[in-house]
């Protein structure tokens, strides 16, 4: 027997040890939350967690086929302006006959999210232990173990912009990209929309980007100029309905933003002006959620509570990949990409933690990749800001 078909690649059995171990300890935290959690409080940590249970209840009450249009009229989901979530979480009861079943469907997208993770970070610096590295850090932090229990559609938006930076990073690649996969990005790119519309037009920008880039290193100036003609034509035809996106979403999240965030205002970006402040901005998007109050629990909302104490594990994390932008980068596409998404968000939505979650694996990325070459004074930076944060919040 040739020996070499015995060999085990020990970086693919230690990536597998880490997914299996991602989904025991997720698992774990849905059986605890859903029964000895329930003497505790309620299985919500955000008001959209009831709304979307609620709406699923009321389909598995009233439907009467797997896709029944118009029950899903009359309990009010079709009301959503981001449709496809309510859908999943009905149809989904429907099918398995419990509420619960939405639950189920993130925790497994959050687990198959830990390999993305690593898809990603080795797409862009070829290390496998960087890249396992990102993957630890996405199976078994606090912030996307916990929120992976809950019924939010943050866990399919972090999903889908995984699987659309794997994509274009193989495209800049080089890589063969098969058919299927086109298709099935551009079904998520459709279902995205349908969630949070604002991203896709985000997306379709780095996606033509990256694939400039491409073309422009090939010195292929002539299908760059092909590239740019019909993006003019597509912004023609879409730039309407992504800028209204847009606004859409700054009149119904920035002004909720504005009544909750208090002393956040400090790093809010409301003109050209405020530039300066990004930085912080990205900073305190990175920390989300960055529990203030140490020493009170929200029995309102004590899940949410708890996540915020636990999530000082994020410090360092946060701190790292604030440390990024001042070093040089892997992939400066890359960067450039997540520092815009961040910074988009935190434009349209600051103080809204959620809306920062589905970006949560491109700042442990970004972290993975500083600690790739970590000298004592990026550690001194890193656990000497994180230190200095949790000394600044205990004292207020």
């Amino acid at each position: 027997m040739n020996i070499r078909t015995l060999r085990i690649d020990p970086k693919r059995n230690s990536l597998q040890s880490i997914i299996l171990g991602g989904l025991v300890i997720r698992l774990t935290f849905f059986i605890i939350l859903v029964t000895v959690g329930l003497s505790v409080s309620n299985p919500y940590f955000l008001e959209d967690d009831i709304k979307y249970e609620r709406l699923a209840q009321l389909y598995l009450n009233s439907a009467s086929s797997l896709f029944d249009l118009n029950a899903f009229k009359i309990i009010g989901a079709a009301s959503y302006l981001t449709t496809f979530w309510p859908w999943v979480m009905c149809v989904s009861a429907f099918f398995f006959r419990n509420i619960y079943a939405g639950r189920i469907i993130n925790i497994i997208l959050s687990v198959i999210c830990i390999k993305l993770t690593y898809d990603v970070t080795y797409k862009i610096c070829l290390s496998e232990k960087t890249g396992l590295h990102a993957a630890k850090l996405f199976a078994f932090l606090p912030l996307t173990v916990m929120t992976c229990c809950f019924p939010i559609k943050d866990i399919f938006l972090t999903y889908s912009a995984l699987y659309f930076f794997r994509y274009i990073l193989s495209i800049q690649n080089g890589e063969k990209i098969k058919l299927t996969s086109t298709l099935y990005c551009v079904i998520l790119l459709i279902c995205t929309y349908f969630t949070r519309g604002a991203l896709v037009g985000l997306y379709s920008i780095f996606g033509f980007v990256y694939l400039f880039d491409k073309l422009y290193k090939e010195k292929k100036y002539g299908w760059n100029m092909v590239l740019v003609v019909v993006g003019i034509i597509l912004m023609f035809l879409f730039g309407n309905v992504i800028v209204n996106s847009f606004v859409e979403k700054i009149d119904v999240y920035s002004r909720y933003g504005l009544e909750n965030m208090g002393g956040i205002a400090l790093v809010r970006i409301t003109s050209w002006r405020d530039l300066y402040k990004l930085p912080l901005t990205y900073l305190f998007a990175l920390l989300q959620p960055m529990k203030t109050d140490l020493f009170t629990i929200n029995m309102n909302s004590f899940w949410l509570s708890i996540l915020g104490y636990l999530n000082l594990s994020l410090y360092p994390i946060a701190m790292g990949s604030f440390l990024y932008l001042f070093m040089k980068k892997h992939n400066f596409l890359f960067w450039l990409s997540t520092f815009v998404l961040y910074s988009s968000v935190i434009s349209l939505s600051l103080g809204i933690f959620r809306h920062y979650l589905f970006m949560a694996p491109l700042g442990m990325i970004n972290f993975a990749l500083v600690n790739e070459n970590k000298t004592k004074l990026t550690q001194l930076f890193i656990y000497g800001g994180s230190l200095v944060l949790l000394m600044f919040i205990l004292i207020r």
